[in-house]
């Protein structure tokens, strides 16, 4: 036999080479993915999703069909928007139930001047929990913030808003509530329950934090609440009810005035002193002694 016949033997004699199973071709693969071998498997992930995001999300938080947008930490250690989108499983990849891409979209859904979610993310991030007793919105707009853009020029009511955006998300830190700025001087704050953000004190710091870092004084808040059951069984509901009690707050000549709290806390600065009320709608001001309905 010549040695070029031998060369071919040996060649067609050797076995073929194995073909990579699945979870070795989405291993191999660029994009962030997740995938089930089947109904009920644990979650599995990539190399390139490993390298983005280090935790893997809830089963359960993938039920929906669609995308879905949740918060992931990075190995850096702060958590970022990651939008979960699911994918029919290819045909040609034997043994794969269903699959997602998982894309960083943070820096689409984040205020870059507060460093707060925006009106986006709140629109599309599933609430922290369903429409139900426990669920609450806060509306909070700033009174005298236009005139501090007339008077010092938008750079300072650009540092007004930083500063208020950073003390709501240290107020909403480790508490079952998320603040959101929606545009303008208007910021929104919704969790479940009685989330603890003590808005009074929130106010006080804010004041004493413009006039001793900024030089700005004159600035307050005018706040609307809404809760389920009582006030929509809605998310757009509740949204409706507190911003019309936010702007009757801020327009009525009460700045002064607003409730604190889903449980219907008043409070009333009257010469510089503080009267507080637990009373439910419709509230009764601590001067005048009239109704004043939410």
């Amino acid at each position: 036999m010549s040695p070029k016949a031998r060369l071919l033997v040996r060649r067609r004699s050797r076995p073929a080479p194995a073909a990579p199973t699945t979870a070795e071709i989405l291993q191999a693969l660029p994009v962030p993915l997740l995938w089930q071998e089947g109904a009920g498997q644990p979650l599995c992930a990539n190399a390139a999703y490993h390298a983005r995001w280090a935790a893997l999300p809830e089963c359960a938080q993938l039920e929906q069909p669609g995308a879905t947008l949740i918060r992931l930490p990075t190995p850096d250690g702060p958590l970022r928007y990651a939008r979960l989108s699911a994918h029919p499983a290819p045909a040609l990849l034997q043994g794969l139930h269903r699959c997602w891409t998982a894309e960083d979209v943070h820096d689409f859904l984040v205020d870059a001047l507060t460093g707060l979610p925006t009106r986006q993310a709140w629109e599309r991030e599933r609430l922290p929990c369903p429409v139900s007793p426990a669920l609450h919105v806060t509306l909070l707009d700033l009174n005298g913030f236009k005139a501090v853009n007339d008077t010092h020029g938008h750079a300072a009511g650009d540092a007004a808003l930083r500063l208020l955006g950073r003390l709501l998300a240290r107020a909403c830190a480790g508490r079952p509530v998320q603040a959101y700025r929606l545009g303008g001087d208007e910021f929104l704050l919704a969790g479940c329950g009685d989330n603890g953000v003590n808005l009074g004190q929130l106010e006080r710091e804010f004041q004493a934090s413009a006039r001793r870092e900024l030089g700005l004084t004159g600035l307050s808040f005018a706040v609307g609440q809404a809760a389920a059951p009582q006030d929509g069984q809605s998310v757009s509901e509740l949204l409706r009810v507190a911003d019309a009690r936010m702007y009757r707050a801020k327009h009525s000549g009460r700045a002064g005035t607003r409730p604190l709290g889903v449980r219907g806390t008043l409070i009333r600065l009257v010469a510089g002193q503080q009267a507080v009320l637990k009373v439910a709608p419709p509230l009764w001001t601590a001067a005048r002694g009239e109704a004043w309905s939410f």
